[in-house]
């Protein structure tokens, strides 16, 4: 997969989010806790944990 982002702002949520979570829960950490808008031209990424 290729990100390029072009003009759009690139945000990283440090720490592991669990993925399972739907993506209403997903909007409630960009716009609760990241305090970002949801409707600006971004991009969220996420960290999972890893499991083996």
């Amino acid at each position: 997969m290729e990100l390029n982002p072009g003009r759009r702002k690139v945000y990283l949520r440090p720490g592991v989010t669990d993925l399972r979570k739907s993506i209403n829960t997903l909007a409630i950490i960009v716009e609760g806790k990241m305090k970002k808008d949801l409707y600006s031209e971004s991009v969220f990424l996420f960290c999972n944990s890893q499991e083996r």
